[in-house]
């Protein structure tokens, strides 16, 4: 009868099997479980279960750190793996930014669009670009760009004159006449 209650030895580790649970501890009221009942045949049988148990719990003792570490080792290959898959996917993604870019600024060198211009431009595909440079070109199209577009007017060298020579051709200027021809002030 001592052999069917578990003692500290023999309970099976909980922590390797979820389903177990360990068995309720009998009260003292209830008579014993029934070995008598089985006869010479079946308490052998019993006893032989009971010394299987035992053997396999010890089986179990020693190959729980094995299955510890072998988890620790999937788990630290799997870190492995996956850190990798993430460094694969970031080059990817610069990869992609890179071509992105590349064609961009060529279909920006292209349509004669700014460095800023060409970082607004959008669109996956080289048509898509020069279709967004074409409209982005055609609404920043300043008077400045239509007249740089136009040929340039030459003016004579002759004609040209630094700012501190007055316009009269005469000599000394009249502070007098300045003075007269100066529109008035009030303070």
């Amino acid at each position: 009868m001592a052999d069917e209650t578990p003692t500290t030895g023999d309970a099976p580790a909980t922590g390797t099997d979820p389903t177990f649970t360990p068995p309720a501890a009998a009260p003292a009221e209830q008579p014993p479980s029934g070995d008598e009942q089985l006869g010479e045949g079946g308490k052998r049988a019993l006893a032989a279960e009971r010394e299987a148990r035992r053997e396999l719990e010890k089986r179990l003792k020693e190959v729980e750190p094995l299955a510890a570490k072998y988890r620790e080792i999937e788990d630290s290959q799997k870190s492995d793996l996956e850190r990798l898959t993430e460094q694969l996917t970031a080059a990817e993604q610069r990869a992609q930014q890179a071509e992105s870019a590349g064609l961009r600024m060529q279909v920006a060198a292209a349509k004669g669009l700014t460095p800023e211009q060409a970082a607004r431009l959008q669109g996956a595909t080289r048509e898509e670009l020069e279709a967004d440079a074409d409209q982005l070109r055609a609404l920043f199209a300043s008077p400045e760009q239509s007249a740089s577009e136009r040929p340039p007017q030459r003016t004579p060298v002759e004609m040209l004159r630094p700012g501190a020579i007055p316009d009269s051709d005469g000599g000394a200027a009249d502070m007098n006449v300045w003075m007269r021809r100066k529109p008035p002030t009030t303070n």
